[in-house]
């Protein structure tokens, strides 16, 4: 049995950040969610992900700062992170 690709949802719009999790999930993927920075940049150093959706601006800690953090890791190359904005 395949084992579902696992994505973390970073929003602190919380119709946002359901909508997402709503359509992702729906089509079969395994949805996390965090609603600022702080929490997504926790969540993603203590799992594992497939795909990252960042929000460019958060309280806490933007976007931008996650990927950053991200990207600095040794694991970094496992993790995909998309930044958005509207």
């Amino acid at each position: 049995m395949l084992e579902k690709k696992r994505i973390l949802i970073v929003d602190d719009d919380t119709e946002i950040r359901d909508l997402l999790e709503f359509d992702i999930s729906s089509s079969g993927y395994f949805v996390d969610t965090a609603s600022d920075g702080m929490e997504g940049l926790n969540k993603a150093l203590n799992n594992k992900y497939d795909l990252i959706l960042l929000d460019v601006m958060m309280p806490k800690m933007m976007g931008f700062v996650v990927c950053r953090a991200l990207r600095a890791e040794e694991d970094a190359e496992k993790q995909l992170a998309e930044a958005s904005a509207q």
